[in-house]
């Protein structure tokens, strides 16, 4: 994990993040999503444009319950490593992650987390 004054984001909203997020990193952006921030995929995105069923379960589900963003990356969705477990991806995924990859961050929209939390650096570190 980088300290927080190494990771800039440019994509990410300077100084603040929400719950359940539990810091931010000291990023430039302004007017952007916090750390934590809840997101849905629209109700009207057109689900029929997805690759295959798989991947349109996973669209579903994104317009129901939504996400939390942890990071500001790149890449909006990707399917975590199946490496370690017997649950893989492409049983659920056929096409994969790049199925995701017609699902833009502009296809979300942000849900109210509540109040922002401002960056700090004064937490404790427990054992």
């Amino acid at each position: 994990m980088r300290s927080a004054s190494s990771s800039r984001n440019a994509r990410m909203q300077a100084g603040v993040y929400v719950h359940p997020a539990t810091h931010a990193g000291a990023p430039s952006g302004s007017g952007l999503p916090p750390y934590g921030a809840r997101l849905r995929l629209r109700a009207d995105y057109p689900l029929a444009s997805l690759p295959d069923e798989g991947t349109r379960i996973v669209a579903r589900a994104l317009q129901k319950y939504g996400m939390i963003l942890a990071d500001g990356g790149n890449i909006a969705l990707t399917a975590a490593s199946d490496q370690y477990t017997t649950a893989k991806w492409n049983i659920v995924l056929p096409s994969g992650s790049t199925g995701l990859a017609a699902i833009h961050v502009t296809d979300f929209v942000m849900i109210d987390g509540g109040a922002r939390i401002p960056l700090t650096y004064d937490c404790v570190r427990t054992p």
